[in-house]
């Protein structure tokens, strides 16, 4: 069993909403309480579970006091993925920044901050298998009993250059910094206009994202195969939702064609199980 980690000093991200378009900026803080806090720039400060409220093509944290924090998965990957347990995340605006679209900015800051604690971490490890199903909207994603971290996440883009593909990862911190978290946000060119009329995306460009159109990727990384670095953004955003839970998940984690909703769907299905091992830790 690994220790809680929180971070030795402050890290701080600035730059353009992907949304928005807006400046914004963030800090990330270490913190002795158990868990991740946010907190608006002179605003109140809450708890990870605070809500989150859903439109179209995007989801967000909700403040008690009001606001939200958008585009904030991300960010919320890399802490799950780096194992760092505690921290306190202060916001500037009204989005994470999005930066060159992918969690690889955060990770490659946070990573060399991760300072452990004395305390052990508790894992929530699941009795039973948890699944959400949508068959109305074709999507699946269920959580399975598993002795490690393991997602195995479909992609179906049917009638695209991306198609439909399927990868499973075991993951830890380097395979998570190594492989998803320099994943990047990705879009299809088709899909513009409709965000456009949607007042989203004000702040993607080729810099922060990889957009795609009938014949393939306009901007591919080199050395990735554009395929797959978009199935691996979709396992980054998943990671970023199951923070949710305020705790690290030991499963195996299967989504079919699944996005925020579902992902929130399982996080709220989950929460019970995690709020009963985080009873036993405070016992």
């Amino acid at each position: 069993m690994r220790r809680r980690a929180t971070l030795s000093s402050p890290v701080e991200f600035a730059g353009t909403g992907l949304h928005g378009g807006k400046p914004c900026r963030v800090r990330v803080e270490p913190s002795e309480e158990r868990g991740l806090w946010f907190a608006r720039s002179g605003g109140d400060e809450s708890l990870l579970e605070a809500h989150w409220s859903f439109s179209a093509r995007r989801s967000g944290l909700a403040f008690p006091g009001g606001g939200e924090m958008q585009t904030g998965e991300h960010l919320l990957a890399a802490l799950w993925g780096l194992e760092i347990d505690d921290a306190r995340i202060v916001l500037e605006g009204e989005e994470v920044p999005i930066l060159d679209g992918s969690a690889a900015p955060f990770a490659e800051a946070l990573a060399p901050r991760r300072r452990e604690k004395e305390e052990e971490v508790v894992s929530l490890l699941l009795p039973v298998p948890v699944a959400v199903d949508e068959p109305e909207r074709g999507r699946t994603i269920a959580a399975f009993p598993s002795d490690v971290l393991r997602l195995t996440v479909v992609l179906d883009y049917p009638d695209t250059p991306i198609g439909t593909l399927l990868e499973t990862w075991t993951l830890d911190r380097e395979v998570f910094a190594r492989t998803v978290a320099p994943a990047r946000t990705f879009g299809l060119t088709r899909e513009l206009r409709d965000l456009e009329a949607r007042g989203l995306a004000r702040g993607g460009s080729l810099e922060n994202a990889l957009v795609v159109d009938e014949r393939g990727p306009l901007n591919p990384r080199e050395g990735v195969p554009f395929r797959q670095e978009c199935l691996r953004h979709k396992m980054l955003d998943l990671m970023g939702d199951l923070a949710l839970l305020g705790l690290p998940l030991t499963a195996h984690v299967v989504a079919l064609r699944s996005g925020h909703q579902s992902h929130q769907a399982l996080v709220d299905r989950l929460r019970p199980y995690a709020l009963a091992a985080l009873g036993t830790m405070a016992s």
